[in-house]
């Protein structure tokens, strides 16, 4: 078995089964499935420029409806940089200290050495504190003049995936784990 990453292609839709398997001479077969989620629902997308504590930020706001059940996000915002050398598409930062369900730390965790950056800026979240049947995102990116326009990619997915992310983001963010200690356990 080389290490590497494996996939299924195929065209699949929303609660579908999807099953890997691999087999080796050297190890047991190894296998994985996961069913896949129904797609998020927006219902609106704004654009504003606005000033927080004297820095400048592009908001886009992002509605939503709420699934029912329990349900795990994942977003991500991409800006088209346009200069005189080149035009790319970036992931871009969100400061999330605006928006209550991107923003997972205290004062009490950042004086204890934490911080709350997300995995590949890939920002996760649950609906466990959205209350009614929609719900507005406020993603803040900071102002580039540069970049003219944005796509906002939301997510919906499994649990395994939200744990494993989010333990990736729970072991990056323990600052303290570099030195023996750790307040943070894992979830995955």
């Amino acid at each position: 078995l080389k290490s590497g990453i494996y996939y299924i292609t195929g065209k699949f839709c929303s609660g579908d089964t999807i099953h890997l398997q691999i087999n080796t001479k050297e190890h047991t077969p190894i296998t994985a499935s996961a069913i896949l989620p129904d797609k998020p629902i927006i219902t609106s997308l704004d654009i504003d420029t606005l000033c927080i504590k004297g820095e400048w930020f592009t908001q886009l706001r992002m509605g939503f409806h709420n699934s029912s059940d329990k349900a795990y996000y994942a977003i991500r915002i991409i800006g088209m940089e346009v200069t005189k050398e080149y035009t790319r598409e970036n992931i871009q930062y969100i400061d999330n200290n605006e928006e209550p369900l991107l923003n997972n730390y205290s004062k009490g965790n950042v004086d204890f050495g934490t911080s709350n950056e997300y995995y590949h800026h890939m920002y996760i979240f649950d609906n466990s504190q959205i209350i009614d049947n929609t719900y507005i995102l406020h993603l803040n990116v900071p102002y580039c003049n540069y970049i003219p326009c944005y796509k906002v990619q939301l997510f919906r997915i499994t649990h395994d995936y939200y744990k494993f992310l989010k333990s990736i983001n729970d072991i990056n963010n323990n600052n303290l784990s570099n030195y023996g200690m750790s307040f943070i356990t894992p979830t995955f």
